[in-house]
């Protein structure tokens, strides 16, 4: 009972944070934008050598067509193979790999459990979700351990990442590798069968407020650590996969023409109109002047001494 409680608090506070670090980032002003081609969603063909939308003629008086295809030929490589990570340093792409197909791997366990759940563990589909779940719950934890093992091993080892490498992404990484490595050890222990067995009447308690069954030591401990982690994880940088839909649809991506009485233009009104406080001298922003004021000042000079 206890540790349905912390569920049910643990799933909430991570929606909670989560839909609030979504909609702060999503009423920030709008974004500098990079303006760099290729854009994905420009289509096929002209994604393939870095074309716009802005070369047609008179491309102001057309409608615009944007390639949801195109753009998920990119979006899913990289999503699931790390492809920027291969492209920018392959030394750590496998371990990185291994780590976040761990933690692809452990949420579809996490969608099985339930789904085995609600369509009856005693049906043939419920069983045959169960068995898919068994075996996928064994290769996350498995590319989990390893994953994480290796990103440690990098982190502390490797002369380019060690500079980079806080205190806080080896705390991060040690807490992930509780999760895996106690998912392990029950599987170990118990079996994985007899271990999703426990999972499902884990999720058959609190889809239907029942009283949970007896369940291994092992097992309570991995939940409980993985619930006290979804608590933590929105708390921090982890949380980059809320950001990395802004970081490529509005910065990388963004190529939206700025036309009069849109949206956009709304927006660069309203950033030109606030009044910014830097420390940088040469800006001379003082709280009291517009973006406007400061780009249409005289350029400022140092006098010489």
């Amino acid at each position: 009972m206890i540790l349905s409680i912390f569920t049910y608090l643990s799933v909430v506070i991570f929606a909670a944070v989560v839909i609030y670090r979504f909609i702060k980032v999503a009423s920030t002003p709008v974004h500098l934008r990079w303006d760099l081609y290729p854009v994905p969603h420009e289509g096929f063909k002209k994604a393939k050598y870095g074309g716009s939308y802005y070369e047609e003629l008179d491309w102001w008086m057309k409608k615009r067509r944007v390639s949801k295809a195109s753009e998920l030929s990119v979006m899913i490589p990289e999503i699931l193979f790390l492809k920027g990570v291969w492209e920018s340093n392959k030394g750590l792409w496998f371990w990185s790999w291994a780590f976040h197909f761990g933690l692809y791997l452990a949420i579809l366990t996490v969608v099985l459990i339930f789904s085995s759940v609600v369509f009856g563990t005693a049906s043939s589909f419920g069983s045959l979700l169960a068995g898919t779940g068994a075996r996928v719950s064994m290769a996350a934890y498995i590319l989990g351990v390893i994953g994480c093992l290796g990103m440690l091993v990098k982190r502390l080892t490797d002369s380019k990442l060690k500079p980079f490498t806080a205190a806080s992404a080896i705390f991060n990484l040690l807490f992930i590798l509780a999760i895996f490595a106690t998912g392990l050890a029950a599987i170990l222990k118990i079996g994985q069968n007899e271990m999703f067995a426990q999972f499902q009447q884990y999720a058959s308690g609190l889809i239907y407020f029942e009283s949970g069954a007896a369940m291994e030591t092992i097992v309570a401990w991995h939940i409980t650590i993985t619930l006290l982690f979804m608590v933590y994880m929105p708390f921090t940088h982890m949380s980059h996969f809320v950001l990395k839909w802004f970081t490529y649809h509005h910065i990388r991506w963004n190529d939206e023409p700025n036309t009069k009485g849109s949206k956009l233009e709304k927006e660069i009104i309203e950033c030109l109109n606030m009044k910014p406080t830097w420390a940088a001298r040469h800006i001379r922003a003082d709280g009291k002047k517009t973006w406007v004021d400061i780009a249409t000042d005289e350029v400022f000079k140092d006098e010489k001494k």
